[in-house]
């Protein structure tokens, strides 16, 4: 049996939300809203922002200290590690067929189960 893992949802923007979206720099000015050693993993969705979301998202998120970043697009997930003032010193490629270990849940994901789930 798996361990309860909590997961804050939001709803799935549709295509014209996407324009209302914020630019990334601003999203620095907010990331003290949240201490990160209250988060345990932040969760970017990726498809148009992937090379934002890959670079520029990694880099804040990692100097503000969050523990694990994943960047998930329709192929793969990028898990981010090790976050330091330079960035995070690990980032891991999950592809189908993968588990993801999720330390803080002494769990792992099947990276279908995110990917393909129905």
């Amino acid at each position: 049996m798996r361990p309860y893992l909590p997961v804050s949802r939001c709803p799935i923007p549709t295509a014209g939300h996407f324009a209302q979206a914020e630019p990334v720099d601003l999203i620095g000015n907010k990331l003290s809203v949240w201490a990160a050693s209250d988060v345990l993993l932040v969760v970017e969705v990726s498809d148009e922002t992937v090379v934002q979301d890959l670079n520029r998202k990694a880099d804040l998120y990692s100097r503000a200290g969050y523990p694990t970043y994943w960047v998930v697009t329709k192929d793969v997930i990028y898990e981010h590690t090790e976050p330091t003032s330079e960035g995070y010193r690990t980032r891991t490629r999950y592809r189908p067929g993968d588990h993801i270990p999720v330390h803080y849940a002494d769990t792992t994901i099947a990276v279908d189960d995110l990917l393909f789930s129905r």
